[in-house]
């Protein structure tokens, strides 16, 4: 249920002075405190030795650390009470995975089925509002009682997007490399593209994007250094060219009917207030970081660069009416409402995570001491992990807890396939003792 509900933001969520509480974070509180009790009540917890559960922890001490320099007192610390409960779970997710390759790939199973199951729920709404007028969750409409637009269970499209493009990179990479360890992987990685499509968010139209021009440089790079044609390749290409012929057509001809999807734009004579605002809010997230010496170290506190521009009308030319209002104000670009969050300290560690990630996945999926249904594994968690960072830059915030359920199952994975094919001998779990 967890892994299913991980992305809602609307369904069965409490808003508490601004924060949102999710259902997942509150099943995840009892699933927690339920091993805990096991754990005290066996007199002993067992927690790997995980080097990336380093840079996690001080990533939230640079949040904490940015406290001294917050404006926004109580956002700073609810988003450092979520980056420690995100912690945890990430730690969590290592120790259950690490009992048994068993328990790694039925998490595995489940996180890739779960794309597909709000994919479905996705299609729903868009065929609901059509046929009855209504759909459930919606909270946007292209055409009022008419044409909603899919959001699954998040507060937006773009929010919705940038929860699927890591589903869809995943199951793509299955697809690609012909991995045998799940079924239909066709089907579904080609369903979970259209949904995204469907929903019109434009975020998850770039991720696409860099999916299938990714894979098809790859099969361009392949034929070239092996002299071989890359079959998959040349299925997507095909599949490609012939979606592209037979939609410009298609697109010249209702062009005037489909023109609202470019709304927020600026493109053919649409207004350009959502490119535009977002483009602007980076900007001055930046001028935030760059306003004075202490912010460039530890950052004006993760959450509060909002009220830290509202508390300067006259320098960003912006206000609030109210507490909700200042809460709102958000930057629409992960990397710089980290940096101006953060400080440079918070960056250099958020860096470091993503970066010790991603290496460890790399070279996984080239150790031939991996067999090859874990290195193909390890490749789609790599390009997945990569992708949904990149299209986080659009519009999102790095604490959501779908973002860190993601980075949680890529970190298990690293630590498994090194624990199970490569450490296997060393003893690479402390135990700490506890009495009742």
């Amino acid at each position: 249920m967890i892994i299913i509900l991980i992305s809602s933001d609307i369904f069965l969520a409490i808003e508490l002075s601004g924060a949102t509480i999710r259902i997942s974070q509150i099943l995840f509180m009892i699933l927690f405190i339920l091993w805990v009790y096991e754990s005290l009540k066996n007199k002993r917890f067992l927690i790997p030795r995980e080097k990336s559960f380093i840079p996690m922890f001080l990533f939230c001490f640079s949040i904490l650390l940015s406290l001294i320099n917050s404006e926004f007192l109580l956002k700073t610390a609810i988003y450092f009470a979520w980056a420690v409960f995100n912690t945890f779970m990430v730690i969590y997710i290592v120790q259950y995975a690490r009992r048994s390759l068993e328990n790694l790939e039925w998490l595995i199973r489940i996180y890739l089925y779960s794309y597909v199951f709000i994919a479905f729920f996705g299609l729903f709404q868009i065929i609901s509002s059509i046929v009855f007028g209504k759909a459930p969750l919606v909270t946007q409409w292209w055409k009022a009682g008419e044409l909603a637009r899919i959001n699954g269970l998040n507060f937006e499209p773009s929010f919705f997007a940038n929860y699927m493009i890591a589903g869809a990179g995943l199951w793509f990479v299955l697809w690609f490399k012909k991995s045998k360890f799940i079924k239909y992987r066709s089907i579904a990685a080609f369903f979970i593209f259209t949904v995204i499509i469907v929903s019109s968010a434009r975020s998850g139209w770039a991720g696409i994007a860099i999916i299938v021009s990714g894979a098809v440089i790859y099969s361009i790079i392949y034929f070239f250094k092996n002299f071989k044609i890359h079959k998959q390749g040349l299925k997507l290409t095909i599949l490609a060219v012939v979606c592209i012929i037979i939609a410009i057509p298609l697109i010249i001809i209702n062009f005037d009917k489909l023109k609202f999807l470019l709304a927020g734009t600026g493109l053919f004579g649409e207004k350009s207030n959502s490119v535009s605002l977002r483009f602007h809010r980076i900007v001055q997230t930046l001028q935030v970081y760059m306003d004075h010496p202490i912010n460039w170290i530890i950052g004006v506190g993760l959450g509060a660069i909002g009220a830290y521009m509202i508390n300067r009308p006259g320098q960003f030319s912006i206000t609030a009416s109210g507490f909700e209002a200042v809460w709102s104000v958000e930057p629409s670009n992960v990397a710089t409402e980290i940096l101006a969050g953060t400080g440079i300290i918070g960056f250099a560690i958020w860096i470091w995570l993503i970066v010790i990630i991603a290496v460890r996945l790399w070279k996984l999926s080239i150790d031939a001491r991996i067999t090859e249904k874990y290195r193909i594994i390890c490749q789609a968690f790599l390009w997945s992990f990569i992708l949904q960072i990149l299209i986080l830059q659009f519009n999102a915030t790095f604490l959501r807890p779908y973002v860190w359920f993601h980075m949680g199952m890529s970190i298990a994975i690293a630590h498994c396939m090194e624990h199970f094919f490569i450490n296997k001998n060393r003893k690479e779990n402390f135990t700490i003792r506890t009495r009742l």
